[in-house]
């Protein structure tokens, strides 16, 4: 169940589990918000395309075998080149 509190200028959202896995999904949740507050530290010094590749490599990162992703812009489209 999950409740979105605001507060000033911040939103956070609150999550509450009564699922058999809660203990996993909380250790998730602690590694998804650790992400976004580690991103929060450094995103006023990136380009939008650039924060879009740390969160993507982040949540495809099984996938991208831990391969971060580095934007590439092109005329008006943004591409991600994935790294050798």
């Amino acid at each position: 169940m999950g409740r979105l509190v605001t507060t000033g200028r911040r939103k956070i959202v609150r999550l509450t589990s009564t699922h058999a896995m809660a203990d996993k999904v909380q250790l998730v949740l602690s590694r998804i918000g650790a992400c976004f507050n580690r991103l929060k530290a450094i995103a006023e010094q990136l380009s939008p395309e650039a924060i879009w590749a740390i969160i993507l490599s982040a949540a495809f990162r099984v996938w991208l075998r831990e391969k971060p992703l580095h934007p590439v812009v092109q005329g008006n489209q943004t591409l991600l080149q994935l790294t050798p």
